[in-house]
């Protein structure tokens, strides 16, 4: 009993002896790191749950701004030259928005072909951007290659090529820079250069946000909140943005409309007959907002020796609806390709006396 009391008391005294910072409390500086980590790996946890719920869910669908990052990333690469700024990668193949695409070896989405002519060969050069690269159809469904079917159809003891150039978001200047690097060792014999009405946009930059660059789930809530800011917060709005890329001071504008008449000079120069081709936007077909556009092209056209054909006059009367990819993304579907091929088709007949 008395050994079993002083093991008891020397215990007493050696907790009363004991250093004091063994039972302080935590600081408040420590709690605030664990709390902070604790809050960091949350959110870590829960961008990576979001991000693969995004490429789970959006992945092979038809948003058109997650497939537009799709593109870029599978398909695209910074180019040597930097007034092209990007150019196709070649020889990649994806799916995207709903059609399978292949870039050929030399960059474009079209069959291959040796820069030299074959012989007893017409051959038609066509620079654009998305909608001349045919984005959300098959190739075979490309103006390009629907025209080329209907000149072979017509025989005339030639063969016909029809070379898709087009590269998504490029502009007009870039259409020349790649006519001066590239597409003049193709040798055609006419050269299409097609506009649209976003073609006197500037060169678009690589996106500086890593956010832009790799996050799926960013790409799809950036464009619901852009659209948002547009219906809700006055934003300017698309037909708004188009008609001031085309204001008579606009930079932009002005580069394309120099664009166009240097690239007409080059191809001349190069033994090439030229033509400009206008695509409408396809979104209010009813009462276009543009009309103003399309008049200070044909008047660029006309003072510069340059046949011009207004695409907008091949869909009037014609249900918007039934010319779009997707009701979100109003790029030309099948439907328009067919109407714009037979109206560039009946032009070439009438003006370059093509079968």
């Amino acid at each position: 009993m008395i050994k079993s009391r002083r093991c008891w008391l020397i215990a007493i005294r050696q907790a009363e002896t004991s250093p004091i910072s063994e039972h302080r409390p935590p600081s408040s500086a420590n709690r605030f790191l664990a709390n902070l980590g604790l809050i960091v790996g949350a959110t870590a946890v829960f961008f990576v749950v979001v991000e693969i719920m995004a490429r789970t869910l959006l992945a092979g669908g038809l948003d058109f701004d997650v497939e537009m990052w799709r593109y870029a990333k599978a398909m695209k690469e910074v180019a040597a030259d930097p007034r092209l700024g990007h150019r196709h990668a070649p020889n990649t193949r994806a799916s995207l928005m709903g059609a399978d695409v292949a870039i050929n070896s030399r960059g474009l989405r079209d069959r291959e072909y040796p820069y030299e002519k074959p012989a007893s060969t017409y051959r038609i050069l066509m620079l654009g951007d998305s909608i001349t690269f045919g984005w959300g159809v098959a190739l075979d469904d490309t103006v390009s290659k629907r025209l080329e079917r209907m000149l072979n159809a017509a025989g005339g003891g030639r063969r016909f090529e029809v070379i898709n150039t087009g590269v998504g978001n490029y502009n007009t200047e870039m259409e020349l820079a790649y006519y001066v690097d590239e597409g003049h060792r193709y040798n055609a014999d006419l050269v299409i250069l097609n506009y649209f009405i976003n073609d006197a946009e500037p060169r678009p930059s690589r996106a500086s946000n890593p956010l832009a660059q790799w996050s799926m789930a960013y790409v799809f809530i950036a464009g619901r909140l852009d659209t948002l800011a547009r219906m809700a917060l006055g934003r300017v709005d698309w037909a708004a943005y188009y008609l001031g890329l085309h204001a008579p001071d606009a930079p932009g504008w002005r580069i394309a409309k120099d664009s166009i008449v240097a690239t007409k000079t080059l191809a001349t120069a190069k033994g090439s007959r030229f033509l400009l081709a206008n695509y409408p936007e396809l979104r209010e077909l009813k009462t276009y907002r543009f009309a103003s556009v399309n008049q200070a092209l044909e008047t660029l056209a006309k003072d510069n020796g340059i046949p011009y054909i207004d695409l907008l006059d091949s869909v009037r009367g014609v249900d918007e609806r039934t010319l779009w990819v997707t009701p979100p993304d109003p790029h030309p579907n099948a439907n328009a390709n067919d109407y714009f091929a037979k109206a560039l088709h009946a032009r070439l007949q009438t003006e370059f006396g093509l079968p």
